[in-house]
């Protein structure tokens, strides 16, 4: 038998349910709650959500916030003390590496520190790939570099030895909290509402990717 409170609760969610779909379909003409064109137009994937990325970070970029949004992302990793000292950052896609591997996203700050950001959310890391990305750093940034590993829920990196420290970040929490804070300091009205879209379309991938793990892990 089930407990009434039990069913009074799953009533009362359906009821709510019913109420905020009809509300949707009433209203959409005005605020179309379900329009996002990143969602609906661009190109899913890493390598959308690393040009985004990329983006963003670089000061020099049409978003007008010139270095607001990297200085949020240096104090959101607890890289501080590199906000101070920098006087200009270059943000490159896909650094090669002497591997012929391509690193991302790297910043460098000055020529004096650089971080490497590696994205992962479909495409699982190759052998000795993040390995191979912190050799390079280090041959060119001996102890100035720091380099960061995103993936859907902060896993490691398949292969790397424990004396190379990264830092590992998940997008379900880091990535997406990261582009709301872009969003609430940011000075300019449609770079503010894109970036809400933004953290809308990672979510999205986000919960595809776990789709897709489920899946393959009881099918």
């Amino acid at each position: 038998m089930i407990d009434p409170d039990i069913s009074s609760f799953f009533s009362g969610l359906e009821a709510t349910i019913a109420y905020a779909k009809k509300y949707q379909e009433n209203n959409s003409e005005e605020f179309a709650f379900e329009f996002n064109p990143l969602i609906h137009f661009y190109d899913k994937g890493e390598n959308q959500l690393s040009d985004m990325l990329a983006f963003f970070l670089d000061p020099e970029e049409k978003h007008g916030q010139k270095r607001l949004f990297v200085d949020i992302f240096l104090k959101e990793l607890g890289l501080t003390e590199i906000v101070g000292f920098y006087t200009n950052v270059r943000v490159k896609r896909e650094q090669p590496t002497d591997e012929r591997r391509k690193i991302d996203i790297v910043l460098f700050f000055d020529n004096r520190y650089a971080i490497g950001v590696e994205n992962k959310i479909w495409a699982p890391d190759q052998n000795m790939q993040v390995s191979d990305y912190y050799d390079w750093l280090d041959k060119h940034y001996p102890n100035r570099f720091s380099l960061i590993y995103l993936t859907p829920y902060g896993h490691s990196p398949s292969a790397i030895d424990e004396s190379r420290k990264i830092i590992i970040k998940d997008h379900s929490t880091f990535t997406i909290n990261l582009i709301k804070l872009w969003a609430e300091k940011c000075k300019a009205d449609k770079v503010r509402h894109f970036l809400k879209d933004f953290s809308q379309f990672v979510d999205n991938e986000i919960k595809g990717c776990m789709f897709v793990s489920v899946n393959r892990r009881f099918f």
